[in-house]
């Protein structure tokens, strides 16, 4: 239909007047996005999002002409130019990166998946992103901050080798670890290692608002040397009245234990509730410190948590757990969107459960780090092998991969 109108078009416009072909098919394109109520621009970028959603001969031999010219005009694949590299600390260091045209920005809190090669082997990691939304809208540029840890390969290579100048390819940001509308709500945040790095894009877009409210910053380090963006925080915390940043150093303080938790935030039973706290770092921190908070009075729904670093270890329950798990009773768990049931008499984590049965739930890391297999509770209890403990009756959202049933247990959204 479309080539047909355009056909009439041209027909009837050379009879009326002579008119180049370039300035017909403007004129042309002009018209129909008048038509269509939408710019010409939009219109031009509608019909290419439709040409490279597919998949052929001709969009496969584009791409590689256009790689050939510059990696960035890539469109099935997103790279990203290394346009600044910044040493944090002898173990961390910032890259601002300049990612393609066809990258679709950010919420701040969430991450990227980087993909590198190293010794001829592509490998995938997840690094949150630093920097704000407004310097992006701004420069089209991301930070990424990457703290290098023992044997890690990614990040070794990353802090020793990545340079300005150079070329990564990244996936678009996803993750759920974001702030919600809390401008009248205080907020705490607790971080450890490079758990800052999602937490710091999110303090930087706190203070370009208007805020009243309190936010508090603990983070914690071994030593003042390991703080990332030090200058950055206490410019921030000296700049922004609102802010409280407490930075806190493990090796000579002890491990952040409830009293000092609580000695530090100095919350009352009733401020407890009221607190919203975003909690990242090492799993053992982050276990740790949500146990903490609970027992201070923070409700389990207002803890909103990313892991941060390497690969889990999955608990498995106690003896007291094992036995709720183990019952006669073989575990019953409804897929209410698909109106799938499946049972399990072993301690197979929902995702297993729903693959079992014939689902294919999203899923990244497989071992409670990136969030990707989040689904919602209706009913049921759950036990997370990633802390050892009962998942609180009153949380909904749910990561499927460390989630085991115990029980009859119903989700919304699978």
């Amino acid at each position: 239909m479309f080539f047909t109108q355009l056909r009439s078009t041209a027909i009837s416009t050379q009879k009326n007047t002579r008119i180049q072909p370039g300035a017909f098919m403007l004129q042309h394109l002009q018209s129909r996005a008048v038509f269509l109520g939408t710019t010409t621009s939009d219109y031009l970028a509608g019909i290419s999002r439709r040409f490279w959603a597919q998949t052929g001969t001709l969009q496969s031999y584009l791409d590689f002409m256009l790689c050939e010219i510059d990696p960035l005009f890539s469109r099935k694949r997103i790279a990203a130019k290394v346009l600044k590299v910044t040493t944090q600390t002898s173990s961390a260091t910032s890259f601002r990166i300049l990612p393609a045209s066809h990258w679709q920005g950010f919420v701040p809190g969430q991450y990227i998946t980087l993909e590198v090669e190293v010794n001829g082997v592509r490998l995938l990691r997840n690094y949150s992103i630093s920097s704000t939304t407004a310097e992006f809208n701004r420069s089209g540029t991301i930070d990424i901050t990457v703290k290098a840890v023992d044997q890690g390969k990614v990040s070794n290579y990353l802090n020793k080798k990545l340079t300005a100048g150079d070329t990564l390819h990244i996936s678009q940001a996803k993750g759920e670890f974001t702030l919600a509308d809390h401008q009248q709500q205080p907020i705490t945040f607790l971080a450890a290692g490079s758990g800052i790095t999602p937490i710091m894009s999110m303090l930087e877009s706190l203070c370009l608002q208007h805020r009243t409210a309190p936010v508090t910053l603990l983070y914690s380090v071994p030593t003042e040397k390991d703080l990332i963006f030090a200058s950055q925080l206490q410019t921030l915390s000296q700049t922004h009245r609102f802010l409280r940043f407490i930075p806190y150093y493990s090796r000579t303080q002890g491990r952040l234990n409830q009293e000092a938790l609580s000695d530090l935030l100095n919350l009352s039973k009733e401020s407890a509730t009221q607190q919203r706290v975003y909690l990242c770092g090492p799993n053992e921190f982050m276990a740790a410190q949500t146990t903490h908070l609970t027992h201070m009075g923070v409700l389990p729904a207002n803890i909103h948590q990313e892991s941060f670093g390497s690969a889990n270890v999955l608990r498995t329950p106690d003896a007291s757990s094992l036995a709720a798990l183990n019952t006669d009773t073989p575990s019953t768990v409804h897929f209410q969107r698909s109106n799938t049931t499946i049972t399990s008499q072993t301690n197979k984590s929902l995702l297993e459960l729903a693959e079992q049965a014939g689902l294919k739930p999203k899923y990244g890391c497989r071992s409670g780090i990136c969030h990707e297999c989040k689904c919602t509770r209706t009913q049921g209890r759950l036990f997370n092998t990633l802390t050892g403990e009962w998942i609180p009756d009153e949380q909904p959202n749910v990561q499927a991969c460390i989630a085991v049933p115990a029980g009859p247990v119903a989700i919304e959204n699978l």
